[in-house]
C-alpha cells in the first residue's frame, strides 16, 4: 500500500444470529420482477397489514353470510306453503303444526307413504272445503274436522310437483306460481351474490389489504373469489335446502329477523324432489352466470364500436389513444371462476351427470369468447409470476375429494344390501369411526352413527368411500412428501457432516501421534 494510505481494517463482524457456523442448507428463491412490486405498499407495517387483512376477511365473510340468507329465502318460501293462503285459511299456523294437524285428521297417504286420494274422498274433501258448515249430501256425514283435508292434499301434492292434480286443486293454483318464484329467487340470489362478491373482493383485496407483490394480490383475489363463489353456488344452496333438525332447534329464537328463514330446508335425503328444487337451481345459476359473462363481452364489443365511431372528435393523439384503448383483461377472477365451475361440476357430477354437460358448455364457449375478447378487445395483459398457476395446479386435486364424498352419500340408500367388500373388520372399523362422531350425526342430520355407517357400506357407495381413502393418501403424499423428503435429506446431510467431522478429527489425532 502507498505510505499515505492507512492500512485496511478487517470488515466488522456480523451479529451472532447472522453468522454461518459449519454447513447450512440455504433456501434460495428468485427475487420478484421490479414491475411486479407495488413500492408504496412496502411502507406498511406488520400491525397495519394485520388490521387490513382482518377487515377484508370480515367483509368477505359478511358478503358470504348475506348470500346464505338470500339463498335460504327459497326453502323458507316453500316451507311456508303450509302456513299461507287466501281468505279464511284453517292452516294459517306454523308449518309444523299444520302438517301435524293434516296427518292426524286426514287420510291421503297409501301404505307406502305416497299421496293417494280415492274418488269418494276427493268429492267429500272438496265439498267440505267449499261448504264447511253443512252436511255432505253425498255421504251424509258431518264435515266437522274435514275442512282442512282438501287444502292439506293440494298443498302436499303441488309442493312436491304433482302438477297433474292442478285441475282438481284449481283453488290452490297459486302454489305453482309460488314454487316457480322460489326457484327463480334461488337462482337470482346465487348470481347476484357471485357478482357482488367479485366486485367487493377485488376492491378490498387491492385497496384495503395493499399486498406488496401484484402476483400475490392476484393469487389472493383468485383464492377468495373461488371460495366465496363455490360456497354460495353449491355449499350454501345444499345446506339451505337440507333438513337439519338439530341445527334448526339450536338456533331457534336466537337470530332475530332471520329466525325461521335460515336452516328451514325440507330434504333429509337425496329424493327426486331434491333434484327438482336444489340441483336444478344450481344448474340454472351456472348457465345464467355463463350467459352473463358472454353478455359482458358483447357489451364491450358494442362499446368498442361506439368508441371507434366517435374517435374523429379527438383533438390530440393522447385523446385518440385513450378513446381506442380496450379494457383490462383480469386473469385472477377468471381463474377463480374456472375453479368454481370445476368444483361445482365435480361435486354434482356423481348423482347429477347433467353437470358435466353444463361444465363442458361453459368451458367450450368461454374458451372462444375469451380468446376473442383477449385478442380483439382488451389491452395488452399484465404479466404475473408463477404463484397464480401454482395455486391453480395445487387446488384442482381437491375437487376429487368433494366428488367422492358427495357421491358416496348420494348413492347410499336406506335398506340396501351391503357391499361384498364390507367385511367384518371393515364394518367394525367404520362403525367405530362413526361412533366417535355419533352426537354430530344425531344432532345435525337425525341419523345414528350405525345408520350412517350402514349407508356408506352399501354396494352403491362403498367403492366411493374406498376411492376417497386412496385419494386422501395420494394428496397427503403429494403435499407432504416433498417436505418429508427434504427432512430426510437434511438429516442425511447432518449425519454425513458428523461422519466427516469424526474422520477429520481422527486424521488430526493420527497426525499428532506421528509428530
Amino acid at each position: 500500500l502507498p505510505s499515505h494510505q492507512p492500512p485496511l481494517s478487517p470488515p466488522p463482524s456480523p451479529p451472532r444470529r447472522y453468522r454461518l457456523r459449519g454447513t447450512h442448507a440455504l433456501h434460495v428463491v428468485s427475487a420478484p420482477e421490479p414491475t411486479d412490486i407495488t413500492y408504496e405498499n412496502l411502507e406498511l407495517g406488520f400491525l397495519e397489514r394485520l388490521i387490513r387483512l382482518l377487515l377484508s376477511l370480515a367483509f368477505g365473510y359478511g358478503v358470504l353470510l348475506l348470500g346464505f340468507a338470500l339463498i335460504s329465502l327459497a326453502p323458507a318460501i316453500r316451507k311456508g306453503i303450509w302456513s299461507v293462503g287466501t281468505g279464511s285459511n284453517p292452516l294459517a299456523t306454523s308449518s309444523s303444526n299444520a302438517t301435524t294437524q293434516c296427518t292426524s285428521t286426514c287420510n291421503y297417504m297409501d301404505h307406502g307413504g305416497n299421496l293417494y286420494l280415492s274418488a269418494m274422498d276427493r268429492l267429500e274433501y272438496k265439498q267440505c272445503y267449499s261448504f264447511p258448515y253443512i252436511l255432505n249430501d253425498t255421504t251424509r256425514l258431518s264435515c266437522d274436522g274435514l275442512q282442512i283435508c282438501f287444502g292439506c292434499f293440494c298443498r302436499a301434492a303441488l309442493s312436491i310437483g304433482q302438477y297433474s292434480e292442478s285441475l282438481y286443486c284449481s283453488t290452490f293454483s297459486w302454489l305453482i306460481a309460488v314454487q316457480a318464484a322460489s326457484q327463480v329467487l334461488s337462482v337470482l340470489a346465487v348470481v347476484i351474490v357471485n357478482f357482488i362478491s367479485r366486485i367487493v373482493l377485488g376492491l378490498f383485496i387491492e385497496r384495503v389489504e395493499c399486498i406488496a407483490l401484484r402476483t400475490l394480490t392476484a393469487t389472493r383475489y383468485c383464492r377468495m373469489l373461488f371460495m366465496s363463489q363455490f360456497a354460495s353456488t353449491a355449499i350454501s344452496t345444499i345446506i339451505a335446502n337440507a333438513y337439519l333438525p338439530g341445527v334448526a332447534s339450536a338456533i331457534h329464537g336466537h337470530l332475530g329477523a332471520l329466525d325461521g328463514v335460515i336452516f328451514t330446508g325440507l330434504f333429509p335425503d337425496m329424493t327426486p324432489n331434491w333434484y327438482r328444487d336444489v340441483a336444478r337451481s344450481i344448474a340454472f345459476s351456472l348457465l345464467l352466470t355463463t350467459l352473463l359473462n358472454h353478455a359482458f363481452v358483447l357489451f364491450y364489443k358494442v362499446w368498442h364500436i361506439r368508441c371507434r365511431r366517435r374517435s374523429y372528435r379527438c383533438l390530440t393523439a393522447f385523446e385518440l389513444r385513450d378513446q381506442l384503448r380496450g379494457h383490462e383483461f383480469l386473469l385472477a377472477p377468471r381463474i377463480g371462476q374456472v375453479l368454481c365451475y370445476f368444483f361445482v361440476c365435480m361435486l354434482l357430477s356423481g348423482p347429477f351427470p347433467l353437470a358435466l354437460v353444463i361444465g363442458a358448455l361453459h368451458f367450450g364457449s368461454s374458451y372462444w369468447v375469451e380468446k376473442y375478447e383477449l385478442l380483439r378487445l382488451c389491452r395488452r395483459p399484465l404479466h404475473y409470476g408463477r404463484a397464480l398457476p401454482d395455486y391453480l395446479a395445487s387446488t384442482l386435486p381437491f375437487a376429487a375429494l368433494w366428488h367422492l364424498v358427495f357421491s358416496a352419500w348420494a348413492f347410499s340408500l336406506q335398506k340396501t344390501a351391503l357391499s361384498a367388500a364390507a367385511t367384518a373388520p371393515t364394518q367394525r372399523f367404520l362403525r367405530g369411526f362413526f361412533r366417535k362422531f355419533g352426537s354430530a350425526w344425531s344432532n345435525v342430520l337425525g341419523f345414528t352413527a350405525d345408520q350412517a355407517a350402514l349407508r356408506l357400506m352399501q354396494k352403491n357407495s362403498l367403492h366411493f368411500l374406498v376411492g376417497l381413502a386412496i385419494c386422501l393418501i395420494l394428496i397427503v403424499l403429494m403435499y407432504v412428501g416433498g417436505w418429508i423428503l427434504s427432512t430426510v435429506g437434511f438429516v442425511r446431510a447432518f449425519v454425513d457432516a458428523r461422519k466427516m467431522a469424526k474422520r477429520k478429527a481422527a486424521a488430526e489425532r493420527r497426525r499428532l501421534k506421528v509428530l
